[in-house]
């Protein structure tokens, strides 16, 4: 990535989205009317973007019409409620889960599972260690693919981002002296708070693994940190409020999506740690006509190796 393009990440991400634009296969077009950046998959004469613009608020609406000249449609996948839609068609994607470091200490007291996962993972002998970014993970993510991927997933689910971390730090599990987990958190540009953007589990691995690792990260971040788990794709947050409408969407995509990727089961999965702020997260595209081909986008620019 340039010089001139991650001085602009740093200087207005605001978005969880916005640590992701240096992870391999994601494009930068870079506004040469403005300090805004957009980070997209271009997917034949459409585009498929990383979240929000990247640049001062102010500036977004330009940015957004300067970018959508550049393709035949345009799909604005995970934007925040900052997004100014306009013209455009809006639908829900999902909500992100939120906390602080005293908050999970809350959520600790509170949740006996939580405290007995993390236990258990313990006195089987797990040790979690944050590691440098010349460690080999991968023997653990090729592990772990072999059993939860059918599909291989690419864009802003690439697993592959554990071999380009840069800034982003790591925690591993050791068990019986070899990686049996680990978890990359991504620092969000110009915000106090981290992305959660990968956790893996050995299959052969005790079960706790990942709340120890979640533990430990949190431990380990700085004094005064938030963070996220990301995306809970296509689902219904249980403390916001949603339409009947936007009910009935998230249902059917994630039906329409099961044989591809789990939506409902991750979810469940990001729910159990309790984080207590949620926040809505949209997609928009640029042009009602080309809806059912940016649908296509959208799943192409996932499923296509770079």
């Amino acid at each position: 990535m340039q010089a001139g393009v991650k001085d602009r990440i740093a200087r207005w991400g605001r978005q969880a989205t916005a640590s992701q634009l240096g992870n391999p296969g994601i494009q930068v077009w870079v506004d040469p009317e403005s300090d805004s950046v957009v980070g997209y998959r271009q997917v034949g004469q459409g585009a498929v973007t990383v979240g929000d613009p990247i640049g001062p608020l102010g500036e977004w609406p330009g940015v957004i019409q300067r970018f959508e000249r550049q393709f035949q449609r345009v799909t604005w996948f995970g934007i925040s409620e900052d997004f100014p839609v306009g013209h455009r068609l809006a639908m829900p994607l999902g909500f992100e889960t939120q906390a602080s470091a005293t908050d999970w200490a809350q959520i600790l007291k509170q949740r006996s599972g939580l405290r007995y996962q993390i236990r258990r993972s313990v006195k089987k002998g797990v040790c979690v260690i944050e590691v440098d970014p010349w460690v080999d993970l991968t023997a653990c993510l090729a592990s772990w693919r072999s059993q939860k991927m059918p599909w291989r997933l690419y864009f802003m689910t690439d697993p592959e981002i554990v071999s380009h971390r840069s800034s982003r730090r790591a925690w591993a599990a050791v068990y019986h002296h070899a990686v049996v987990g680990y978890l990359v958190a991504s620092p969000v540009p110009n915000q106090r708070y981290w992305l959660f953007e990968q956790w893996i589990r050995d299959p052969k691995a005790p079960n706790g693994v990942i709340e120890q690792l979640v533990d430990a990260a949190i431990a380990g971040l700085p004094d005064g940190a938030f963070f996220t788990m990301g995306l809970c794709p296509f689902s219904v947050s249980p403390i916001l409020p949603e339409s009947r409408v936007s009910r009935g969407i998230l249902g059917v995509c994630r039906v329409l999506l099961k044989p591809v990727y789990r939506c409902a089961s991750l979810t469940r999965f990001k729910l159990k740690f309790q984080f207590p702020v949620h926040r809505r997260i949209r997609l928009a595209f640029s042009r009602y006509r080309y809806m059912p081909l940016c649908f296509v986008d959208v799943i192409l620019a996932f499923i296509i190796k770079p």
